[in-house]
């Protein structure tokens, strides 16, 4: 079976990805790559597929600038093909309930 690999690297203020793909010989082949840049500012996301194409470009994703500065909620123009909204959350306090669930079964 050939399955994704997916590599992330966490930065202080940034996060990269790729994805990979596993060939039948366990070779790789990229797929899609990106970064998120300014996470504790105002976050921009760029995803680009193996041909160097913005994966925005292709859904037909249309960001908001002035909507993404203000984080939301909604961060695709009224045009976009697709839409982005931000959800807040606290990823954090999901992990500590996941964990205490855990260790409490």
């Amino acid at each position: 079976m050939c399955e994704p690999i997916l590599v992330l690297n966490a930065g202080s203020s940034s996060l990269k990805f790729s994805v990979f793909e596993t060939t039948t010989d366990r070779s790789l082949k990229g797929s899609i790559h990106g970064e998120v840049e300014d996470i504790s500012g105002s976050a921009n996301l760029t995803v680009v597929d193996a041909h160097g194409h913005k994966v925005e470009d292709w859904l037909g994703l249309a960001f908001d600038a002035a909507a993404n500065e203000a984080e939301g909620p909604r961060i695709s123009t009224a045009g976009s093909k697709v839409s982005a909204w931000v959800i807040p959350t606290d990823e954090n306090l999901m992990i500590a309930r996941h964990t205490r669930h855990l260790l409490d079964s």
